[in-house]
């Protein structure tokens, strides 16, 4: 309901859909992360869990600091270049493997440059 960027909770109209959203009960799924959801910081404001989380290029930030909110997440390619093999690895592939999934290449790669990616401007 919110596009990325958006900081802090939800307010006014868009606060009420994403508590009837949440008391209907049905499966949820984000694109690019949950309302309320921070994905530079993983900080949740009043966050709407996702079953699904789809986002673009490579996880950000917040996807890894709060993969509670997120559920499974699937990073659909849109041409970014792969990650420098020179930089660090931030996570392993054991943990990168509960959920995250990338139609390109492996999401351990690209979390090394979720700090890089997390500044870029999406579409």
């Amino acid at each position: 309901m919110l596009g990325t960027g958006a900081a802090g909770p939800a307010r006014g109209d868009v606060l009420a859909l994403a508590q009837r959203l949440v008391a209907y009960g049905a499966p949820v799924v984000a694109i690019d992360g949950p309302t309320g959801l921070d994905l530079s910081s993983g900080e949740a404001h009043g966050a709407v869990r996702a079953e699904l989380s789809v986002t673009f290029g490579g996880p950000r930030r917040g996807h890894l600091l709060a993969r509670e909110w997120c559920g499974k997440i699937v990073v659909v390619d849109i041409g970014l270049p792969p990650a420098d093999p020179v930089w660090p690895v931030l996570v392993t592939d054991a943990w990168a493997g509960r959920g995250c999934r990338s139609s390109r290449r492996r999401c351990t790669r690209a979390t090394a440059a979720a700090s890089r990616w997390s500044a870029a401007p999406t579409a």
